[in-house]
């Protein structure tokens, strides 16, 4: 199994990290769209307005999608902000 990628976190300190789009990092109700296969306790997530500009056959950053790395603890945090019908 491959070791988690780990970063030190100005809030909570040294942490497993996470993929997020950057703009999950401000405001709240953008939505919230998990990649990944459902194995990963936190899966890579983006908003929706960047599910609506990614195209399959592009990448994410051929889709302009960026990235921001967060740690496990801000991307729980981020996700209560954020997802707006945390029941489905």
């Amino acid at each position: 199994m491959e070791e988690p990628l780990r970063i030190v976190c100005g809030v909570h300190g040294e942490r497993d990290a996470t993929a997020v789009c950057p703009h999950l990092l401000e405001g709240s109700g953008k939505g919230w769209h998990m990649l990944g296969s459902g194995d990963d306790e936190r899966p890579d997530a983006i908003c929706f307005d960047c599910v609506a500009a990614w195209e399959p056959e592009l990448t994410a950053e051929e889709a302009g999608i960026g990235i921001a790395m967060v740690c496990t603890a801000c991307y729980d945090d981020l996700r209560a902000r954020h997802d707006v019908d945390p029941d489905l």
